[in-house]
């Protein structure tokens, strides 16, 4: 359970960064 839990975890946070990353990208685009 704890390794299913800890992978999950990762692919989560991957995932939300990827999407932090991308938006933030989007917003230097849109200002510049």
């Amino acid at each position: 359970m704890s390794r299913s839990f800890l992978n999950f975890y990762i692919v989560f946070t991957g995932s939300a960064v990827r999407c932090a990353r991308g938006f933030n990208v989007s917003n230097y685009m849109a200002l510049g």
